[in-house]
């Protein structure tokens, strides 16, 4: 029964040494994967055109979100 308690307790990051915070703090909580899913027997991958694409529509800023407000003093 202790085993079972012990899997179920979390850290508690205020009483973590500085070392051990830093590991945390600094450790990915998740892995980003880039391009397509592999699927057995799949060879397609991402075309230089699709990724142009992506980034035209998506990802680069357009000149409306650019503008800035103006600031008064």
């Amino acid at each position: 029964m202790v085993k079972e308690d012990d899997a179920c307790r979390a850290e508690i990051p205020s009483m973590l040494t500085q070392k051990q915070r830093d590991v945390l703090v600094y450790t990915p909580q998740c892995q980003q994967r880039w391009g397509e899913r592999q699927v057995e027997g799949a060879t397609t991958s991402l075309k230089t055109e699709d990724i142009e694409e992506f980034l035209k529509e998506f990802a680069w800023l357009k000149e409306t979100e650019l503008v800035r407000t103006p600031v008064s003093f």
